[in-house]
């Protein structure tokens, strides 16, 4: 069985690292996506969400993100949390992120 299929504990472990030193260098933000590491997560997965709930305490949830990210803010990052915390699909469209309600462009009956 591959690695990328298989959690992997010494890559998870990696992970969180690379997380905890990004936001130690960021104080004031709560949200990070980035792309996921082979063996982390569930295999079909393009990206981990990872919250901080508060120094040394963050959550991380696997994304499936399908063309462009959304801005590397944590209003961007919220909202997109706020989706998926719903249950609700998020579309990126122009950095931004939005509900199928609000997705510019599309009529809405």
């Amino acid at each position: 069985m591959s690695d990328d299929i298989r959690l992997n504990p010494e890559v998870e472990e990696g992970a969180s690292e690379g997380d905890r030193i990004w936001f130690e260098g960021r104080p004031c933000r709560r949200c990070r996506l980035r792309s996921r590491i082979p063996g982390e997560l569930a295999a079909s997965s393009t990206h981990a969400m990872v919250y901080q709930l508060t120094p040394g305490v963050r959550l991380r949830h696997p994304l499936s993100i399908l063309g462009g990210v959304p801005n590397d803010d944590d209003g961007e990052m919220e909202r997109l949390m706020d989706l998926i915390g719903d249950g609700q699909p998020a579309y990126i469209w122009g950095g931004r992120v939005y509900s199928l309600a609000v997705l510019p462009g599309v009529c809405h009956a």
